[in-house]
């Protein structure tokens, strides 16, 4: 089954990855995300960028309600996107959905350098969380979420509010490394609740609003 768990041995050291589809969903996950990054930047046209975005939110939302009304039509998108679904999506919106529509929010209430920076935590940060959090495994902090996941999660959106602090996208109204973490920090407890809201959605938000607040 698509869904199963296996593990894999490397070196003696035997490595838990979970889900089989997980690396091809969080590289699909990743590849969206600068797709979307691509989109933005070279495209530039606010107005024409915005009726792309909410164009793929108005299709992907259409399509999953469709599919929830008509077993016909769920059955065939679950089987063509069985590389890419998780059990639990096949009865409710899925990640990519989410995604969108957490991204398509962002890009229309927040300042262009922080919509950039919440995309990057959400794109980057929360595939290697996963990945991480599957691989190392260990104690759970929160339901299901590992140290290790979360730490990863932790780490990486503090470097990747730093590097956008450091390089002059985004001010700060007070010492930047500080809010650097603020933001980690914020877009990590989005993530570790995502078992209860969707951390497509909150993710982004979350991350975008601090960065607004203290900007």
């Amino acid at each position: 089954m698509i869904w199963e768990k296996y593990r894999v041995k490397c070196l003696g050291v035997v490595i838990n990855l979970g889900e089989k589809l997980l690396p091809v969903r969080k590289m699909a996950h990743f590849t969206y995300g600068m797709g979307i990054f691509f989109l933005t930047y070279f495209l530039g046209d606010f107005l024409l960028v915005k009726s792309i975005l909410i164009s793929i939110c108005i299709l992907g939302v259409s399509l999953e309600l469709l599919r929830f009304k008509v077993p016909g039509v769920n059955g065939f998108i679950s089987k063509i996107g069985r590389s890419f679904l998780r059990e639990s999506e096949v009865h409710k919106f899925t990640g990519l959905t989410m995604f969108t529509v957490g991204i398509t929010v962002s890009y229309l209430v927040f300042p262009y350098p922080i919509f950039l920076l919440s995309l990057f935590t959400l794109s980057i940060c929360d595939p290697l969380a996963s990945i991480a959090g599957q691989m190392f495994g260990g104690a759970t902090i929160y339901l299901e979420k590992t140290w290790a996941g979360t730490f990863c999660f932790l780490v990486t959106s503090f470097i990747i509010a730093v590097v956008f602090f450091s390089k002059g996208l985004l001010a700060a109204s007070i010492g930047w490394p500080l809010i650097a973490f603020i933001i980690a920090a914020v877009g990590t407890v989005c993530e570790l609740a995502s078992s209860h809201l969707d951390d497509n959605i909150t993710i982004p938000l979350g991350v975008g609003l601090v960065a607004m607040v203290f900007s």
